[in-house]
């Protein structure tokens, strides 16, 4: 088990080539001898967690002109265009899963130079909704072949609304030892829960077997270690949002061990964020906290996705590295 806590991470040593080419037949047993051995590393030191701030992480790689790059899950990676429902042309993108706002994983992708990019992410997609479907768009594992060689998603947030819990909870006295607080924590510590997730996280790496697999961490919006800054919104809510992503970070960092463990071929990866980015340590500034615009409520902002950016960016490098 991952601590979601402990901030020492860790890495592999195992030296594993870019794909330059669609590969033959035999360039693909190859490449599958290599993640076998890459992953066997990983498992050795008990962890299939990323280093996003190691000295190498910040020298330049080149990226072959043919890498693709999939970003697939939910809002965080989708973007969510500040919560506004309309662009400046009036018309309604929500429909569109918000995939026109930039996100960490735009980011990522221009920074590194990837121009074989796409972005499938949709906001309010659950784990299910990855290889279903959401506001009718096509299933977001639709977008992945063997040719697909990094694949960035974020999962398990939407197993409740969050907006609409907290906002009954400023109305209501909530705690986490009653409900609904409490059947959200134990939602996510669930075997169910882990199942859901592992089941699509497995449907991703055959949709696109040749493809490293980063399984990107939910940031902290409230950190209560920062504890000069008091209570943000009351004790109770802080506590929750806290052991919140808290859990949902726990369970995803279980599941990839025990892929990992039952699956050595494949190429998965849970990234754990470097940088503490709640709203204390940032003055307000990462995440949207006006119950005015609650599509946004709880989500990075522009500075937020810039430093969610560094971050799996460095961890993408440390891969490609391999």
């Amino acid at each position: 088990m991952i601590d979601p806590g402990d901030r020492s991470l860790y890495n592999t040593s195992m030296e594993k080539p870019l794909l330059e080419q669609t590969p033959t037949a035999l360039e693909r047993q190859s490449g599958r001898f290599n993640r076998v051995v890459k992953r066997l590393a990983v498992v050795g030191v008990g962890m299939a967690t990323l280093n996003t701030g190691g000295l190498m992480a910040h020298m330049p790689v080149n990226f072959p002109n043919n890498t693709r790059l999939v970003a697939m899950g939910d809002s965080f990676t989708s973007g969510n265009n500040n919560g506004e429902v309309r662009d400046t042309n009036g018309n309604d993108i929500y429909e569109n899963c918000f995939q026109d706002a930039p996100s960490y994983a735009d980011m990522v992708a221009e920074s590194l130079g990837i121009t074989n990019f796409e972005k499938v992410a949709c906001s309010g997609a659950t784990p299910e909704e990855v290889l279903t479907g959401r506001y009718g768009e096509q299933p977001q594992i639709d977008a992945l072949t063997e040719d697909t060689n990094y694949i960035l998603i974020t999962i398990g947030a939407n197993v409740v609304n969050l907006s609409e819990l907290l906002e009954e909870c400023q109305s209501n006295s909530c705690s986490i030892e009653t409900n609904p607080m409490r059947t959200v924590l134990e939602r996510i510590a669930s075997e169910e829960y882990r199942q859901n997730i592992e089941q699509t996280l497995l449907e991703v790496t055959k949709r696109a077997p040749n493809a490293d697999v980063l399984v990107v961490s939910y940031p902290r919006i409230i950190d209560r270690s920062a504890w000069w800054c008091g209570a943000l919104i009351s004790p109770e809510i802080d506590t929750f949002v806290e052991e919140y992503i808290d859990g949902i970070n726990s369970s995803l960092a279980s599941v990839v061990d025990v892929i990992n463990d039952d699956n050595p071929t494949k190429s998965i990866f849970f990234v754990k964020l470097k940088h503490k980015i709640d709203l204390c340590r940032s003055l307000g500034k990462t995440f949207f906290v006006d119950p005015s615009i609650p599509r946004a409520l709880g989500h990075p902002t522009q500075r937020g996705y810039e430093e969610l950016a560094k971050d799996v960016e460095d961890a993408l490098v440390e891969i490609a590295r391999k």
